[in-house]
């Protein structure tokens, strides 16, 4: 499939957002499991964390209780050594 000229080119994740039904819980798996870094929001709200990747892409999680308890969608992440990476988020217990 050839990018048309005139289509939007893409350069990069800014960030992904998931609503979640408990912002401390998921802070922690973000943290603990994939190492991602607590980084200053830039909206004034009790609600929500921001955190980001070595590369700059951001992940922000907003905290609503009407959040679904499984996600109909998936967001893939890069890694360099991907047995690696599954012996280490499988050592945390997921």
């Amino acid at each position: 499939m050839s990018m048309l000229r005139d289509s939007v080119r893409l350069k990069s994740i800014n960030h992904i957002t998931y609503n979640v039904k408990d912002k401390d819980a998921a802070l922690a798996w973000y943290q603990d499991v994939l190492g991602l870094m607590q980084i200053p929001k830039m909206v004034d709200s009790d609600r929500l964390y921001w955190l980001q990747l070595p590369s700059g892409a951001m992940v922000h999680i907003i905290e609503n209780p009407d959040a679904p308890s499984a996600p109909s969608h998936h967001t893939a992440f890069e890694v360099d050594d991907l047995d690696a990476a599954r012996e280490t988020v499988m050592g945390k217990g997921v």
